[in-house]
């Protein structure tokens, strides 16, 4: 159940390490403006991906990425957020391992539980079921879901995981893109290997916020190579979905929506056009935003 605050304004923060994230701030904007839960709304989507050329993934071991997001948390108070939504697999996953809600001056959450929730639930209603984490390198070595999987009972034998390390990067600079298709075929062959021959049902969760720009190509490739059913989990629904309140809808007449697009890196126009594009039928006030992004690089320090 969520927890939004009880005031007439509300500002949400929502971050990732580049504009995976971005979907899950168009729905919930498309949300929050469709209740009319609050009369003034800022949202403030801040880009966390720390170097030009180099992601979190690529930076020298876990110690450094959480000194670096947690200088990242640190300054998100400059935007005075009631909420931080850490929408990003990969840095929730760093704000767990470094214990960096100390540096938050907001309530922190973070994408991780809603996966563990949406895949320990389907595995439970569908008993013969596989499930396969597709994430980052970084989510996928950290094992995170498939432990806390493991802790609510489903078996370690159910839970296949497969890396999909550049997938992210390729989707952002164009997810029509010839290069995601061979990724997404390369990447799906690799996890029919590993997958039981004889499942014929298969949850596909999307443990990158990335992915879920993709969704169709992953499950027609997934399908072709394996031969199952194959149904999609997608945790950026459930997050976007956290901050709907059914039964409080028109609490004003109209909203006062401010959305900003912050990055500490330059955004080049090819990733601002192709993930604008993708956004703009959910949340074209986002859309909008991400082209107007601030580019401000001392955002934060690396």
């Amino acid at each position: 159940m969520n927890q939004l605050p009880d005031k007439e304004n509300l500002t949400l923060l929502v971050t990732d390490s580049g504009l995976g994230g971005l979907s899950i701030c168009a729905h919930m904007v498309r949300h929050l403006t469709r209740q009319c839960l609050f009369r003034d709304l800022s949202v403030v989507y801040f880009n966390a991906w720390p170097l030009q050329d180099k992601g979190y993934n690529f930076l020298d071991g876990d110690a450094q990425r959480i000194r670096v997001f947690g200088n990242a948390i640190s300054r998100m108070d400059r935007y005075d957020p009631d909420l931080i939504f850490i929408a990003c697999n990969t840095l929730s996953l760093v704000f767990r391992q470094g214990a960096l809600a100390a540096g938050a001056r907001a309530p922190v959450v973070d994408i991780i539980d809603f996966g563990v929730e949406m895949i320990a639930g389907q595995l439970n209603r569908h008993p013969q079921s596989t499930a396969l984490i597709l994430g980052t390198r970084t989510t996928v070595a950290a094992g995170a879901h498939k432990k806390r999987l493991m802790e609510r009972g489903i078996a370690g034998h159910r839970i296949a995981q497969q890396d999909c390390h550049g997938l992210a990067g390729a989707i952002e600079s164009d997810p029509d893109s010839p290069q995601v298709r061979a990724l997404v075929e390369r990447f799906m062959s690799r996890a029919a290997a590993a997958i039981d021959p004889g499942t014929d049902h298969i949850f596909a969760a999307l443990c990158c916020t990335h992915y879920g720009y993709i969704r169709p190509l992953i499950r027609e490739i997934l399908v072709r190579h394996t031969g199952a059913t194959v149904d999609i989990i997608d945790p950026n629904r459930a997050m976007s979905d956290w901050v709907c309140v059914e039964g409080a809808e028109n609490r004003f007449s109209s909203v006062n929506l401010d959305v900003r697009v912050v990055s500490r890196v330059r955004l080049p126009a090819q990733k601002i056009n192709a993930i604008a594009a993708r956004v703009a039928s959910v949340s074209p006030q986002t859309a909008r935003a991400l082209r107007d992004y601030r580019h401000i690089p001392d955002l934060f320090d690396v």
